[in-house]
C-alpha cells in the first residue's frame, strides 16, 4: 500500500519499515548484496527449459502414443488422456471434429504442458510443485477415461 507524499503512513507499515531497517542493520553490506543478487528473478534460459522439452516431445508422440496404445492401453490413459477424451462420443462433437482434434491435442500436449511448466517457475514455484500440477492433470483426465469407460447399469 502506497502512500502520497506528504501523508502520515499506515501503522503497518510503519512497523514493517522500522523492522526491516533493524533487520538490515544487523547485515553486512556484502551479504545484503549477495540476497539482493539471489532474489533477482530466474534468467530465461533456466525456465525455458521445459518449453523446449514440449516442443521435442511433440516430435516423437505419435509414434510414443502407438506404442503405448497397442501394448499397454491404460498406461495411454496415463500419458495421453487429453487426446483419449477428445475422440470421445459422449462429448458431442461432429464426426470430422472427433477425427481430428486428438491429431491435433497429440501434438500440442507437451508444448502446452511445457508452457504450464514454465509459467510456474517464472511465479518461482519448485520443479517438483510444478510438475505435480501436470501429474495431476495427467490422473483427471484418466479418472474420467475411467469412468466414461464404465459400463451403464440399466434400473
Amino acid at each position: 500500500m502506497s502512500n502520497l507524499p506528504g501523508t502520515i503512513p499506515h501503522a503497518r507499515e510503519r512497523a514493517r519499515s522500522v523492522r526491516l531497517k533493524a533487520a538490515s542493520r544487523h547485515v553486512p553490506h556484502h551479504k545484503r548484496a549477495q540476497e539482493a543478487v539471489s532474489a533477482s528473478p530466474p534468467g530465461f534460459l533456466e525456465i525455458c527449459w521445459p518449453l523446449v522439452a514440449g516442443l521435442g516431445l511433440s516430435l516423437v508422440a505419435p509414434r510414443l502414443y502407438d506404442a503405448l496404445a497397442t501394448q499397454q492401453p491404460w498406461i495411454s490413459w496415463i500419458v495421453f488422456p487429453f487426446v483419449l477424451l477428445a475422440g470421445r462420443p459422449e462429448l458431442g462433437l461432429s464426426a470430422e471434429l472427433t477425427r481430428t482434434l486428438p491429431q491435433l491435442i497429440l501434438y500440442i500436449q507437451f508444448p502446452l504442458e511445457g508452457l504450464l511448466t514454465l509459467f510456474n517457475l517464472r511465479r518461482r514455484f519448485a520443479l517438483s510443485r510444478s510438475l505435480a500440477q501436470v501429474a495431476f492433470l495427467h490422473l483427471i483426465g484418466a479418472f474420467v477415461l475411467w469412468l466414461l469407460s464404465q459400463p451403464v447399469q440399466q434400473p
